[in-house]
């Protein structure tokens, strides 16, 4: 069986174990299994310092194609072409991304007590946050809309490779088995309603 990821130890029971993935059951410290939802939004003025970012990207490409070279020092170079003509080409500048770009942040309130509780956030949860040097967007506080009117009983499908050794030999990475807990590649959050029915609430690729 795959490990249950550290960060969500203390709140989860194991509905059922298959292959490479597990399904987890979500509460709260006060034993309540009802929660509403909310995951992190863009505020205007964030929204536009994004704007000139994506208008660069949508610059950068073109109908008669798109491409990008390294050059011999490693760096990265955007080109695109102006007519059907090979090398009727101009090199683009894409603007560097803000750090807060990228920052996905689901989180959960319990019905009872009120307590909220991280879901998943993509800059510590996951194969790329555990793996990546960088941690963009840390200090980054994210905006929340309202939660959801509807309340939840919340199941959580994670996916990672099978066990640790398989982990260690397909990463090349020697770590600890906290670390492979936590650096799973998939996870899906589920919602299930007073009447039963079962949605998918969120579903993040992390690596």
């Amino acid at each position: 069986m795959i490990p249950i990821p550290k960060y969500l130890d203390k709140h989860v029971t194991l509905i059922r174990s298959k292959d490479n993935t597990i399904l987890l059951s979500f509460h709260c410290d006060c034993g309540s299994d009802k929660f509403t939802v909310a995951k992190n939004v863009f505020n205007r003025s964030e929204r536009a310092l994004l704007k000139p970012y994506y208008d660069s990207i949508k610059n950068s490409l073109s109908r008669y194609g798109s491409y990008c070279t390294l050059d011999d020092e490693g760096k990265l170079h955007h080109w695109k072409r102006l007519s059907d003509d090979r090398n009727d080409v101009i090199e683009v500048f894409l603007l560097p991304e803000p750090d807060f770009a990228t920052v996905t942040v689901l989180k959960a309130k319990c019905s009872g007590c009120g307590k909220e509780h991280i879901l998943f956030d993509n800059r510590s949860n996951g194969y790329d946050a555990m793996t990546s040097d960088e941690h963009k967007g840390m200090d980054y506080i994210p905006h929340f809309n309202h939660y959801s009117k509807k309340e939840y009983a919340l199941e959580i499908k994670i996916e990672n490779d099978e066990t640790f050794e398989i982990f260690k030999k397909n990463t090349g990475i020697d770590c600890s088995e906290e670390f492979y807990s936590d650096a799973f590649s998939w996870i899906i959050i589920y919602g299930i309603d007073e009447d039963g029915k079962r949605r998918k609430l969120f579903e993040f690729e992390t690596a």
